[in-house]
C-alpha cells in the first residue's frame, strides 16, 4: 500500500464532514491494512529575524499507530478524527483553520522494519525510527516518521535524544544507558496535500458530476454498532417529536372540549355522551401508560449506555465537567499511541477515551443551552439523573 493524494483527500473529507455534522463520502482508494501516521499543519505568517514576513507551518495535530489499521473501516475514520480533534498537545481543528491546513499521510511499510546494531545506521529523510528502551519495569517508546525528522532539521543524534526525552525519560544519557536503547528503522510512503489542492479536487468533482458519490454518501456502509447508535438517536428524536406533537394536540382540543360541554343537550344525551367520553378517556389513559412505559424503557437503556462513558474515564457517574476534563487529560496522555507504540490495544483505548469525553461534553453543552433557555429547568444541582 502506497500513500496517495486520494488518501489525503479522504482525510480532509473526514474532517470537513465532521465539522459540518454530515456523513463522509466513501473512500476512493484501495482497501488495505497498514500502520500509518496522519498529521496536520497550519500555515501562519511570522516575522523572521530580518523583519521579513514569512509563511511557516505549525503543528495542529497528529496520530501515529504501529498497529495496522483497515483503511475502509470506522477505525480509520476514528484515527483521522483523533489526529485532528483529539491530540491533547494541540487545540482541536476548527472550520476557520481548514483553508490554511496541510495534511500529511504516511503509510509505514512493515517489510522495511530493521533493528539496527549501531544507533547511526539509518539515513535522515529516508528512514523513520522507533526508539525503545526500558528503565526498571517501565517500557518507553517513541516513533518519528522520516518526514518529521526532516521537517525539524534534526541530525541522527538530535532525533534519538529528542525521542528519548519525548518518551518521558529524564535521566542522564550516559554511554551505558544509550547501549540499552533499541532502534528500529523503517521506511514510509508519504503524500502531502494542501487545502488549496483539496478545494481544487472538490471543485473538479463537482464539475464532473457527483451523482454516484452523492448516492454513496446517502447510503454509506455501516457496521452494526454504528447503526445501533443511529437508531438510538432516531428514537430520542422521535420521542421528543411525539411529546411536542401530543402537547400541541392537547392544547388545541381544550377549547373544543369546553364548547362541547356548554352546548345545549338533553340530560339523557349528555349523560350518554359523557359516558362514552369517560370510557374513551380511560382507554386513552391505559394506552398512554403502555406507550410511556415503552418510551421509558428505551430512554433508560440509552441513558445507561451513556453513563458508561463516566466508567470509561474512571470517575463517578454524573461527575462535574472539571473532573471529566482532568480524567480525560490523564488517560489520553497515558494511552496516547506516541507513548505506547508497543501496546496493541492502546490505540483503541485512546479512541474509546476520546469518544467518551466527547459524548459527555456534548451532553453538558446541550444541558447548558437548556438551562439558559427562558423557562428552562434551571441549573443542575447534582448528577444528571
Amino acid at each position: 500500500m502506497k500513500a496517495t493524494r486520494e488518501l489525503c483527500y479522504y482525510c480532509f473529507d473526514t474532517v470537513v464532514s465532521h465539522l459540518e455534522k454530515q456523513k463522509c463520502a466513501p473512500p476512493e482508494f484501495q482497501d488495505a491494512s497498514c500502520p500509518l501516521c496522519i498529521s496536520w499543519a497550519k500555515r501562519v505568517k511570522k516575522v523572521d529575524a530580518q523583519g521579513k514576513e514569512r509563511n511557516v507551518f505549525e503543528a495542529r495535530g497528529s496520530l501515529i499507530t504501529m498497529t495496522p489499521v483497515q483503511l475502509h473501516s470506522d477505525q480509520f475514520l476514528r484515527t483521522i478524527r483523533a489526529s485532528a480533534f483529539e491530540d491533547p498537545r494541540q487545540n482541536p481543528i476548527t472550520a476557520e483553520d481548514i483553508p490554511y491546513l496541510r495534511c500529511s499521510a504516511s503509510v509505514i511499510l512493515p517489510k522495511t522494519y530493521k533493528t539496527i546494531q549501531k544507533l547511526d545506521d539509518w539515513e535522515v529523510g529516508k528512514h523513520g525510527i522507533r526508539i525503545l528502551f526500558k528503565v526498571g519495569a517501565t517500557q518507553y517508546s517513541k516513533v518519528y516518521p522520516p518526514e518529521t525528522i526532516l521537517a525539524r532539521g534534526w541530525n541522527k543524534k538530535e532525533a534519538i535524544e529528542e525521542g528519548i526525552r519525548k518518551a518521558g525519560y529524564t535521566g542522564d544519557l550516559t554511554p551505558q544507558f544509550m547501549a540499552t536503547v533499541e532502534i528500529i528503522r523503517f521506511e514510509t510512503s508519504s503524500c502531502i496535500v494542501s487545502a488549496k489542492d483539496y478545494f481544487k479536487h472538490v471543485e473538479t468533482k463537482d464539475k464532473e458530476g457527483k451523482l454516484k458519490e452523492l448516492s454513496a454518501r446517502n447510503n454509506p456502509d455501516e457496521d452494526e454498532n454504528e447503526n445501533a447508535k443511529r437508531q438510538r438517536t432516531i428514537r430520542r428524536r422521535r420521542h421528543r417529536y411525539v411529546t411536542s406533537l401530543t402537547k400541541r394536540l392537547q392544547d388545541k382540543r381544550k377549547p373544543g372540549a369546553a364548547s362541547t360541554s356548554s352546548s345545549p343537550s338533553s340530560p339523557s344525551s349528555s349523560s350518554s355522551i359523557g359516558g362514552w367520553l369517560f370510557a374513551l378517556a380511560i382507554i386513552a389513559m391505559v394506552a398512554g401508560v403502555f406507550i410511556l412505559r415503552g418510551m421509558e424503557v428505551t430512554y433508560d437503556k440509552d441513558y445507561d449506555e451513556f453513563q458508561t462513558n463516566y466508567d470509561i474515564l474512571g470517575i463517578a457517574r454524573g461527575a462535574p465537567m472539571a473532573d471529566v476534563k482532568k480524567a480525560f487529560r490523564k488517560l489520553s496522555l497515558q494511552y496516547h499511541p506516541d507513548k505506547q507504540s508497543n501496546c496493541l490495544d492502546c490505540a483503541d483505548k485512546f479512541l474509546q477515551i476520546n469518544s467518551a469525553y466527547k459524548q459527555i461534553g456534548d451532553y453538558e453543552k446541550g444541558l447548558l443551552r437548556l438551562v439558559n433557555t427562558p423557562g428552562g429547568p434551571g441549573p443542575r444541582s447534582g448528577p444528571a439523573r
